[in-house]
């Protein structure tokens, strides 16, 4: 679920475009399909047909994945219907793939019967769920923050995966309802079971490691008649099941983040629980986290900017950059600049890549800027893994940014996409980058549900 705390944050008396706290060096972003203006109903047209008018109502914490051919595809997200679209980054179309009927209504869930497919079932609408894509090209989804069985909302700890070549979903495993009514088994820790189950929770860190194996982070779940963050890891194959294989099976971690030496792994180092962290893998296979709202190293809850590495081969955490206290004020440096002392503000909600030289990218989120305040951020960052230095691109240090669209499908170094959280992102098979949707800042500064898609070149 997005958190009370944040989500009932729509922010007013945003800095307007042009703002000196804004680089104008750049041609990079284009808006490329959807509407510039905030809570969009979107337009449903022909089912199963790619068109040039169709698009997806406004939403924000999409269930999203990448097809094998490269295609994006979306489920459902805040404020949405349990609808799936599907989106060409060549044609630049959506295509409407399943229901419901329009983009106010959700369907009711219908989970059909256990590991058995049917072109009837349908995951009810939701947010905040993990999702993967397996070697076979099935999109897969846990969990979140949405409707079950009954029609109830709650944590939800159902997986489902998604035939792209059938256009059926399969209810995989986990309870059918919500919150208190989901059973859940940690289990033996490090030991796979068909009888382990996480609890049910929202905003977890994800990732697919080189062997499709799938392992989930911490978020924000509902354990033992309580609602709190976590810091528990778990990795998930269909042949061998859900296996705790880390971190607390407690709310808020059982205490503090532990970061040991920065730089240094240990069999120690445990990051604070936490929600609505940014990921990426690297090329050697290690899973990498930054930030997001949880507890740091003395126990105090707020905004988060460390940055840290796991090996899947050591089972060891390390702390590799940024702060181990909350809501660290961004350090912004010289635009376009590496430098040891740049470092983001402490955020969640944040949009990561990966790029074709393997370093890391951050666009907006929901944090602190460059004065300390809370804000909604527009700000894009890299991170250089060879000199392990943050690099400012571009956006603003000031945050609440209106976002200028100029004209669809054309750069202009004036372009620049409103500041938003929860965004949805991912990269296309040439290294650029695509974001969708989001909470923030449309072209008039009205804040709402996105329904932009936007490019950007590195």
């Amino acid at each position: 679920m997005i958190s009370a705390a944040v989500a009932g944050l729509l922010l007013v008396g945003c800095k307007g475009h042009g703002s000196s706290s804004i680089p104008q060096a750049l041609t990079n972003w284009v808006w490329e399909s959807g509407s510039n203006a905030a809570n969009s109903l979107g337009y449903y047209a022909s089912m199963g047909s790619a068109t040039t008018t169709g698009y997806p109502s406004g939403r924000y914490a999409a269930m999203t994945w990448k097809d094998s051919g490269g295609q994006f595809w979306v489920f459902s997200g805040a404020g949405a219907p349990n609808d799936m679209w599907k989106f060409n980054t060549s044609t630049l179309q959506w295509t409407w793939m399943t229901s419901p009927a329009t983009g106010t209504t959700a369907s009711p869930a219908s989970y059909g019967t256990l590991q058995t497919a049917a072109a009837s079932n349908l995951p009810g609408a939701r947010n905040a769920g993990s999702t993967w894509t397996d070697a076979s090209g099935n999109l897969w989804m846990f969990g979140g923050y949405g409707t079950d069985t009954n029609g109830l909302a709650g944590y939800m700890n159902d997986m489902w995966s998604y035939s792209p070549t059938t256009g059926w979903w399969t209810w995989v495993n986990g309870s059918a309802s919500a919150g208190s009514l989901a059973p859940y088994e940690f289990g033996t820790m490090g030991t796979a079971s068909s009888l382990n189950q996480p609890n049910p929770r929202s905003n977890a860190a994800s990732w697919t490691s080189q062997s499709g194996v799938f392992y989930l982070f911490g978020g924000e779940g509902y354990l033992n008649s309580t609602v709190g963050v976590q810091n528990d890891l778990w990795s998930f194959s269909p042949a061998n099941g859900w296996a705790w294989i880390g971190g607390s099976n407690v709310l808020n971690g059982g205490g503090n983040g532990v970061y040991g030496t920065k730089g240094t792994a240990s069999a120690t180092n445990q990051p604070g629980a936490r929600q609505s962290a940014t990921t990426w893998t690297d090329s050697s296979g290690n899973f990498w986290m930054f930030g997001g709202t949880g507890i740091d190293s003395v126990g105090s809850n707020g905004q988060l900017n460390d940055l840290w590495s796991y090996s899947t081969t050591t089972n060891q955490w390390t702390w590799v950059n940024g702060n181990a206290t909350v809501n660290g004020i961004g350090s912004y440096g010289t635009n376009n600049a590496a430098a040891t002392t740049n470092q983001p503000g402490a955020r969640s909600g944040a949009t990561g890549w990966v790029d074709t030289s393997g370093n890391f990218w951050l666009f907006g989120g929901y944090g602190i800027n460059s004065t300390g305040t809370l804000v909604i951020l527009n700000d894009l960052w890299e991170y250089q893994t060879s000199s392990k230095e943050w690099v400012w691109v571009n956006g603003s240090y000031n945050g609440n940014i209106t976002g200028y669209y100029g004209a669809i499908n054309s750069a202009s170094s004036s372009n620049m996409p409103g500041s938003r959280y929860y965004a949805s992102g991912w990269t296309d098979s040439s290294g650029v980058f695509w974001i969708f949707g989001g909470l923030g800042y449309d072209a008039v500064g009205t804040n709402g549900r996105l329904s932009d898609v936007w490019k950007f070149t590195p």
